[in-house]
């Protein structure tokens, strides 16, 4: 059994996000923050969020795509739920 302080000391590396993890990261902050989609067009909070992690900041045609990506997702999601417990 490992000793608690070397895992406290020497913690595991985390594993680098992918663009579309951090796509949805944005998405899941702008739907929590109640940003605007303009506010992705906006120089300033580009560049608040280009900490020089190397990803690609959305874009308001990428936003609306991921936007659809998810309902579509969401609506068949449901739509099995439906089928699953109809009596």
């Amino acid at each position: 059994m490992p000793d608690i302080r070397t895992l406290l000391e020497n913690p595991p590396p985390k594993a680098r996000l992918m663009q579309e993890e951090y796509d949805v990261k944005c998405l899941n902050a702008m739907m929590a923050c109640n940003w605007s989609f303009e506010q992705f067009s906006d120089a300033s909070f580009r560049e608040l969020l280009d900490v020089g992690h190397g990803f690609d900041i959305l874009t308001l045609k990428v936003i609306k795509a991921q936007l659809k990506k998810y309902a579509k997702l969401a609506q068949n999601e449901i739509k099995q739920c439906l089928v699953d417990n109809e009596s």
